[in-house]
């Protein structure tokens, strides 16, 4: 039994996963894109597509979205501008190098624009009230790759989908 729990040991220190200290409620994250390299057992994430955005029972499925680079300039264009205004689950930009701007507004695309930005990551959520809720994590840096997201970030936007958190409002 104790080679059993050693080999288990092993395996996951080997896999490379990040753990995450998020210690809130469970969570279930539908991901546009490539999978974050973290480990928590109180979130899962789903591979899904940018057709669920747009599914009337999203909001039974996922407690929020993580769109990561694959995915920036096809879901910039102007045909999701509406549906970002529609939805109610909690949408976030992993390592994105553009702001929330370019993914709500019809006039421009992600890999067309040059706007400075403020975060690492950000995110939005439609309030029932028709108001927005905005959310930025980190320092900017370069790299789109969601595994170059630091862990703390992480439990940052597991924190703020679970508990409604507004880390700056807009």
């Amino acid at each position: 039994m104790l080679k059993y729990i050693t080999f288990l040991l092993a395996l996951f220190l080997l896999c490379g996963c990040t753990n995450s200290s998020y210690d809130g409620e469970n969570l279930h994250i539908g991901v546009i894109g490539s999978l974050p390299d973290i480990h928590n057992p109180n979130v899962q994430f789903s591979i899904t597509d940018a057709s669920a955005l747009e599914d009337e029972n999203k909001d039974d499925r996922y407690d929020a979205f993580f769109i990561t680079c694959e995915h920036f300039q096809h879901l910039s264009s102007p045909s999701w501008a509406n549906v970002y205004d529609q939805i109610e689950t909690p949408v976030f930009f992993i390592n994105a190098n553009q702001p929330l701007t370019v993914f709500h507004e019809e006039e421009f695309l992600y890999n067309n624009e040059d706007f400075p930005v403020n975060a690492h990551t950000t995110g939005f959520v439609n309030t029932d009230s028709e108001q927005q809720i905005t959310w930025a994590f980190g320092e900017p840096v370069s790299s789109e790759n969601v595994d170059d997201t630091p862990p703390d970030i992480f439990d940052d936007i597991f924190a703020a989908i679970s508990e409604g958190d507004d880390h700056s409002s807009g």
